[in-house]
């Protein structure tokens, strides 16, 4: 009754300080986050999203820019016009060539000579300075500016609103000769804005100087004044040439980052709502309450099992000492052996132990760094915490097997899937070091094993052994073949530092002590490879290891452990 009482009082302890430290933790995190995410927006995440749509924007507005400039200073543009326009199939031509090269919506070319409008599809009218419609090409021909962008009715495509890059063309005295250019469909622009808004989940405006909205991701609005606590901001913003501001609207608190694009004449704002990224961090925070209360259930689970487990050994180790007290000298050898063989147990218990929560560390680090990734890693979690009940079970049932209470359950099992299943365990090892795997073996070999003990003290131990020797972006390689006399010989082979004679020796000697660091630094128990031997001889298998150490043979080294196992 007093061991049952503390042992709840054990749990309970555990159960708390777990708890206190997750929610202690959770709580610092979100104040911290929450109020750290306002400088965040305003000094970090606003302008860099501003610059990857500033980049973008370059790419689909700046390239029509360019083809009208090398418009502007083709020679047979400057040419044609100067032989007097002879021929305007040429021109027409010209034209319907950098509209289907370019993939632009129109092109033009208005001559001052003349003052005809040529289009793709021909001459389409003569300019004159009292229609408001031809106000561009006088505004243009006025201007200081190599070029400007307005959007109008384009004549040569059903009077569709279009974005024109209307560019000054001089002959070769410098002399002003006409303009050209290219134009843009407004709607397919307008869905390029709502695609940057989509993908960065902010609302997009350009204005041009005057706050005008040429473009926008919403098309709610025609002026920056009418959208609600903007219009306080509104000769602010325009006056500059860029910055971070924030202004109240219904939706909350919202920060705008301006910036004039000077290639267009048009000021880019990005805008953000407070509210969306504090929505974030709450859901961010229940969900890592929630996994923390997942996962310390398990480990409380797990404790608890494992503390029955030790305390029912102890209890049958009590009750031998009781029963053959009269006996202990006759007894002493067999007690001994007891022992080792329960040393034995814990060894494999703690050594194998390490691979799963390793992998379960892991993915909790990286499920920190982003809660998002929660569906992706809940797989590789509820794996890594089954593998760690199945190195428990196996424990228990090498303990009856050494009792003679069962057989070990050894059945024929896949080879390959045994593979990936360490595989998947050691994932962050591998991917720690940029290891690489390289495989031969057939999706038909089996061999005779016991599942867990087989993945966790045979494989897992070899693989990781092959890890912590190797350099980092080297390679590990696993080959399965089946030998004339019907068994399946399995080779795990490397490149790394390899093991001098006096290591290689005594790597299967429990007392031997053997254990170095890795290349990295690793630290291991020593106990590894005497649990793989003494594992591959209850299975009914051999193993031999053949190994050259990097100092003995610099050129030629790594090693080679070979599995010789029943089908």
């Amino acid at each position: 009754m007093d061991r049952l009482s503390r042992r709840k009082r054990l749990i309970v302890a555990i159960s708390l300080l777990m708890v206190a430290g997750f929610l202690t933790t959770s709580l610092i995190s979100y104040y911290i986050a929450r109020a750290s995410m306002r400088e965040q927006i305003v000094s970090s995440s606003l302008p860099l999203t501003s610059d990857n749509i500033y980049s973008e924007l370059q790419r689909d507005l700046i390239r029509p820019i360019f083809i009208s400039s090398l418009m502007a200073q083709d020679t047979f543009v400057r040419d044609w016009i100067l032989d007097g326009e002879q021929d305007a199939s040429q021109i027409t031509k010209y034209l319907r060539e950098i509209r289907e090269s370019y993939g632009t919506h129109s092109c033009f070319l208005v001559s001052e000579a003349s003052r005809k409008y040529y289009a793709y599809e021909g001459v389409l009218k003569t300019v004159r300075p009292e229609v408001e419609a031809d106000a561009w090409y006088f505004r243009v021909r006025a201007m200081d500016g190599a070029y400007e962008t307005n959007v109008d009715p384009d004549l040569a495509n059903q009077n569709t609103m279009t974005i024109f890059i209307n560019y000054k063309v001089f002959d070769y005295d410098n002399r002003y000769i006409g303009a050209t250019g290219v134009g843009l469909k407004v709607s397919a622009l307008i869905d390029v804005m709502k695609s940057y808004s989509e993908k960065y989940s902010r609302n997009v405006y350009l204005t041009d100087r005057t706050g005008n909205i040429v473009l926008s991701s919403c098309g709610v609005y025609e002026h920056i004044a009418e959208i609600q606590g903007m219009d306080a901001l509104c000769s602010e913003i325009l006056s500059s040439g860029g910055g971070v501001f924030n202004y109240k609207s219904e939706g909350g608190l919202v920060f705008l980052n301006s910036r004039f694009v000077k290639e267009l004449g048009w000021h880019l704002l990005v805008e953000e709502v407070d509210g969306a990224a504090t929505k974030r961090i709450s859901e961010a925070l229940f969900l890592n309450l929630f996994i923390c209360g997942v996962i310390t259930l398990a480990i409380i689970l797990v404790t608890a099992f494992s503390i029955t487990t030790y305390e029912k050994v102890n209890k049958e180790q009590e009750e031998t000492i009781v029963e053959q007290h009269d006996q202990l000298d006759e007894r002493n050898g067999e007690l001994e052996q007891a022992n080792q063989k329960k040393n034995l147990l814990l060894h494999i218990l703690c050594h194998d132990l390490a691979n799963p929560f390793g992998a379960l560390i892991s993915s909790l680090s990286a499920l920190e760094s982003d809660p998002e990734m929660l569906s992706d890693l809940l797989p590789e979690i509820n794996d890594s915490l089954n593998n760690g009940m199945g190195i428990i079970e196996s424990v228990r049932t090498m303990r009856a097997v050494d009792e003679g209470k069962i057989e070990l359950p050894i059945k024929s099992i896949p080879l390959l899937a045994l593979i990936e299943e360490s595989k998947t365990i050691l994932k962050s090892k591998f991917e720690a070091k940029n290891i690489s795997v390289k495989q031969e073996v057939a999706a038909d070999v089996t061999v005779s094993v016991e599942q867990y003990s087989f993945n966790n003290s045979v494989l897992n131990n070899l693989l990781t052994n092959s890890i912590k020797f190797s350099e980092k972006n080297s390679e590990v390689r696993i080959r399965a073949v089946r030998t004339a006399g019907g068994k399946v010989e399995l080779t795990i082979s490397d490149d790394g530092v390899g093991m001098p004679e006096s290591i290689l020796s005594a790597l299967f000697n429990f007392n031997g002590n053997i254990t170095r660091a890795g290349t990295d630094g690793e630290l291991g128990t020593g106990f590894g490879m005497p649990l793989v031997e003494q594992f591959v001889r209850v299975f009914g298998g051999a193993i031999e290891v053949r190994s050259r150490d990097i100092e003995e043979f610099p050129d030629d080294h790594g090693t080679e452990v070979v599995l010789t196992l029943n089908p």
